[in-house]
């Protein structure tokens, strides 16, 4: 714990959860979502609102079938991720070879970084949700 209270960042937690390429896709899908929000915004100044009303019905008409398989596939995934995190955090704190490594300067600069992408990512989500947008891929 840091002298805020909060818990520290190790190496090994952002090791695993770092993929250049998914953080690629992830800003990319960033990018997308703001074009989106764009069309959107020169929809809603539009004065054309039958035509939106139709887009949106079309849309319902379309995905929801897909939207309840994906909430159902996301609840247990997330289910599994929250059990296997848990078991891991116990595995880790058993074992000792990789203090030394893991307490390392550099280790800790690092994983300080990638704990920042992810704050970065959980705090624009979060602001897109509070929205009412649907946030974009991690």
């Amino acid at each position: 714990m840091d002298s805020l209270g909060n818990k520290k960042t190790t190496i090994l937690e952002q090791i695993a959860s770092y993929n250049k390429e998914d953080l690629e896709n992830y800003i990319y899908t960033l990018k997308r979502e703001l074009e989106q929000q764009k069309q959107i915004n020169t929809l809603l100044t539009s004065e054309n609102h039958d035509q939106n009303i139709k887009q949106i019905k079309t849309f319902i008409e379309r995905n929801s079938g897909e939207v309840d398989y994906q909430l159902e596939n996301l609840l247990e995934i997330s289910e599994q991720l929250k059990h296997t995190v848990s078991e891991n955090e116990k595995l880790k704190n058993n074992e000792e070879k990789y203090d030394e490594i893991v307490n390392s300067q550099q280790c800790n600069e690092v994983a300080e970084k990638l704990k920042k992408i992810k704050t970065v990512k959980d705090n624009i989500n979060s602001f897109l949700l509070k929205q009412g947008i649907i946030s974009p891929q991690q």
